[in-house]
């Protein structure tokens, strides 16, 4: 099985359907943020607070380089059977962080329709940048151009996260 690093928009889908896939093929699956809390002991919120959005970024880029180290390390067997790795939708806000997720596996960019993803997602500080639906369109056009650009494949999560899940391990599998 190839390593893959799950990128795309908050609500996009890459957590559900990627641990999903990951327990269809074996796999194991880490969630950068949920690694990002239990490492530094603090809500991602927390963080932003404490230290601002750049601030999380540097901590996201060295966490993101511990994983991208554990995996080359152990020529890619730091994981057992393979890994699937889901990363913060702006991961891609940090040019640097593209050479880590290279180094983890295929990058595989995850596009849900906004429609879906505003209507779907929490509004809450729970996610500091998306707080309202505009925020929604405001990231996309931010961060679309980079997503494509990063990524060796995109994958289009059309909602039934078990049918997604069953596509995304095959494609991970293949």
């Amino acid at each position: 099985m190839n390593n893959a690093v799950l990128i795309g928009m908050p609500g996009c889908g890459k957590t559900t359907i990627g641990c999903r896939a990951a327990a269809l093929l074996g796999a194991a699956f880490v969630d950068l943020d949920d690694r990002i809390v239990a490492v530094e002991g603090k809500t991602i919120p927390e963080i932003f607070e404490e230290s601002g959005e750049a601030g999380f970024r540097a901590i996201e880029t060295r966490i993101l380089g511990d994983i991208a180290d554990a995996v080359g390390a152990a020529g890619g067997e730091a994981y057992g059977r393979g890994l699937i790795c889901s990363a913060g939708g702006g991961i891609v806000t940090r040019p640097e962080n593209r050479a880590l997720l290279e180094k983890i596996g295929r990058i595989i960019f995850i596009y849900r329709n906004l429609d879906e993803i505003a209507a779907s997602v929490t509004y809450d500080a729970s996610r500091p940048l998306l707080r309202d639906p505009a925020a929604i369109s405001v990231l996309w056009e931010e961060r679309r151009s980079l997503y494509r650009a990063w990524a060796d494949r995109e994958f289009i999560n059309e909602g039934d996260p078990e049918k997604a899940a069953a596509q995304l391990a095959k494609i991970i599998a293949g």
